[in-house]
């Protein structure tokens, strides 16, 4: 179906906009009101965009009486209970106050007509019917973002149009990512020799796996960006922005134990990046 704009209870609808009251006339055409509904998505499902199948109750004229509410061959007249408006209208006193209650004339079911009522809607005019529709997922579509698919919402009668179904989207959250507009960001573990001397490591895009380069004397928290690894939409690229995270060694055996001990027995804090800075932040504290 359609969608152009832009938690499975995940998902539940309802109308919004009210039609205002005209002057009653059965056979004059009818819009169906707008429903909205909400819709869970997985993190991969609004990068990729899909196609979600969904089972709904919605609505289609009656077809007993076509979507007129009284019975065929019934010539309706206007309510005389309620001068044609629907509504009945109570006045109450007290004193010097004066109050006034509004509710559906009981006479014409609020109709704002005197006829014999359909026996099968009730004067409803629509009944419920079980509806399958396909609801194409845009690619990128982010979180909070609403979805318009025409002619599934409240169905119109005796010829006018239905109504639209609008979508309210929530995106489930990533593990491996977060996003910010177009633009991903994962977290990548590396050990401290590459750390220290720069090397080559893979990494899982959205898109791809790929190798890529990290500079010698990498400390926690720096980053480099992949340009057009983010977030793609029909129009637009976002880029995937990687932070490093020193890790230490683990699982290590007997021999890379040793190794790695024999090593650390020939190192000195000069051999530690960014330490002589820490200490020098350290001496301004305490002498100032």
């Amino acid at each position: 179906e359609d969608d152009d704009d832009g938690g499975f209870s995940p998902f539940g609808f309802g109308g919004f906009g009210n039609r205002s009251r005209r002057e009653p006339d059965f056979d004059s055409p009818e819009n169906g009101s707008d429903l909205q509904m909400g819709m869970q998505l997985t993190f991969k499902e609004s990068l990729f965009g899909c196609i979600k199948e969904i089972d709904l109750t919605l609505n289609e004229p009656c077809s007993e009486c076509g979507g007129r509410g009284v019975e065929k061959g019934s010539t309706p007249e206007k309510c005389p209970h309620c001068n044609g408006t629907g509504q009945i209208v109570h006045t109450q006193r007290n004193g010097f106050m004066m109050s006034q209650t509004i509710s559906p004339c009981p006479h014409c079911h609020g109709q704002g007509m005197s006829a014999k009522l359909c026996k099968k809607c009730h004067g409803q005019k629509r009944l419920d019917a079980k509806k399958h529709i396909s609801v194409r997922i845009p690619q990128g579509i982010d979180n909070g973002q609403r979805l318009r698919v025409r002619g599934k919402g409240e169905c119109g009668l005796k010829g006018g149009q239905d109504g639209d179904m609008y979508i309210n989207v929530a995106i489930s959250p990533s593990r491996l990512y977060s996003r910010n507009g177009l633009d991903l960001k994962t977290t990548l573990p590396i050990d401290a020799l590459t750390a220290t001397f720069g090397g080559k490591v893979d990494i899982q895009t959205p898109w791809e796996k790929t190798a890529i380069d990290v500079p010698s004397k990498t400390t926690s928290g720096s980053t480099k960006t992949l340009h057009n690894q983010g977030v793609r939409t029909s129009t637009a690229k976002g880029n995937l922005i990687v932070e490093f995270k020193v890790m230490p060694f683990d699982n290590l055996d007997s021999k890379q134990q040793k190794m790695l001990e024999d090593l650390r027995k020939h190192m000195s804090a000069k051999n530690t990046h960014g330490l002589d800075d820490y200490q020098s932040k350290v001496n301004d504290f305490l002498n100032n």
